[in-house]
């Protein structure tokens, strides 16, 4: 997932922009032939990777990066399975899983409310087996950011939220000190 977010400290207001990985970022960027901006990351600087992609956002897209943040899913998984009342998250469509072989196997049968692991989680933010594709993939992931805030908010004490960083901080990467 790649998401462009802006924080704005006066008006104490936070805005995020999905950026589908799928968007064409041009024939001069390099991607592994995919000229899709999900293949940017991999592409350009082995090195330092996350700036393959800020560059390709400022120069490409026009949209200014002053410092990144990585996460990977392995903090996902633990985020969500640390929640010992359970992960509640409002699934919006059915979901179906294919497995390497290309079978399918129905994970969610239909929209609604549901309490998650942290391997669930993933399945259902990772998947691509849906009728529309990135959209409807965008669409799951959204739902997914509004529980992750929706669980924080009404369970949370501070106390909570500040051991659930501490271990959540470890799985990050970023130029923000």
């Amino acid at each position: 997932v790649i998401m462009y977010v802006t924080l704005d400290v006066e008006a104490n207001k936070v805005s995020a922009l999905q950026i589908p990985r799928d968007v064409y970022i041009g024939d001069d960027v390099k991607t592994g032939g995919t000229k899709k901006i999900n293949g940017v990351y991999a592409h350009g600087d082995e090195k330092n990777q996350i700036m393959n992609l800020v560059k390709a956002i400022n120069d490409k897209l026009d949209l200014k990066v002053d410092h990144y943040v990585t996460l990977d899913m392995d903090a996902l998984v633990e985020m969500v399975n640390w929640i010992d009342w359970g992960f509640e998250m409002y699934v919006p469509c059915k979901i179906v899983l294919k497995d390497n072989n290309g079978n399918q196997e129905t994970f969610i049968e239909e929209p609604g409310w549901y309490t998650l692991t942290g391997a669930e989680v993933e399945a259902i933010v990772r998947n691509r087996n849906y009728p529309n594709s990135d959209t409807q993939r965008g669409e799951v992931q959204r739902y997914f950011y509004a529980s992750i805030i929706k669980n924080f908010r009404e369970n949370l004490t501070v106390s909570d939220f500040i051991k659930v960083m501490n271990r959540f901080t470890q799985n990050i990467t970023t130029d923000m000190h």
